[in-house]
């Protein structure tokens, strides 16, 4: 009984976003977005300006969005509620993180916040580039105060609180592998489970996976997308 009220509470969304055709990305630099833990008044859209260009882009919370393209070189990127123009530009206080050179693909992960009166929002980004996160694997951000780690199949999990890291493969072909997650409450307390299940595993895709507070949630949740996408043609 304590197995299943545990695991009723895990919230863990495996959401598989696969593009049709002619809406694979382009070579260049890419982004996809994130609203995570949106309420449920949160804005669908907003418009992202990388100080060349300004584009509407969606702001999901159950999958990543579409493949956004980027402007090259050291840029800001800044949410907007609306299109710049001459008459009304950028309003100074906008949300805004930066993107260094080198990150060429990378996560845009949106977030409530009230103080800001421009917009009520706040980013940061997460490094995706493929060299260092390759298909099959998976990223895990730990967003708690807490220690986190268990078995993903044939891996091995330990992941230090506010922490990221990459784990392989679980498995070396398509199907169904084996999950048990654990977090330490500390206090002197005893690791309790998080979740104990089975998760699909795609080889031709990423995945990426947060562990997280939600409100009036006592013990970390663990939401988790892929980022699949459709192998671009060859010309």
């Amino acid at each position: 009984m304590i197995m299943r009220y545990i695991i009723t509470l895990v919230s863990l969304i495996i959401c598989s976003t696969s593009f049709a055709e002619g809406q694979s990305p382009k070579e260049g630099r890419t982004c996809r977005v994130l609203f995570l833990a949106a309420p449920e008044n949160a804005p669908k859209s907003i418009y992202l300006n990388d100080g060349a260009k300004t584009q509407q882009v969606e702001l999901p919370a159950l999958n990543l969005s579409n493949v956004y393209e980027l402007a090259p070189g050291n840029i800001t990127l800044r949410l907007l509620p609306s299109l710049p123009t001459e008459q009304q530009p950028i309003p100074a206080g906008s949300p805004s993180v930066a993107v260094p050179e080198a990150i060429n693909d990378c996560y845009l992960l949106v977030a409530s916040d009230p103080r800001n009166t421009v917009t009520p929002l706040r980013c940061k980004i997460v490094d995706a580039n493929p060299g260092g996160f390759h298909l099959g694997q998976m990223m895990w951000l730990n967003l708690t105060p807490y220690l986190v780690g268990g078995q993903l199949g044939s891996r091995t999990l330990r992941l230090k609180p506010n922490s990221q890291c990459i784990v392989d493969s679980p498995k070396e072909v398509a199907g169904s592998y084996p999950v048990k997650i654990g977090y330490d409450p500390g206090n002197d307390k005893k690791a309790a489970m998080i979740v104990s299940t089975e998760w699909p595993h795609n080889p031709s895709g990423r995945n990426v996976i947060f562990v997280m507070m939600l409100p009036n949630s006592k013990i970390p949740r663990i939401k988790g997308y892929s980022d699949y996408r459709e192998p671009q043609k060859t010309q």
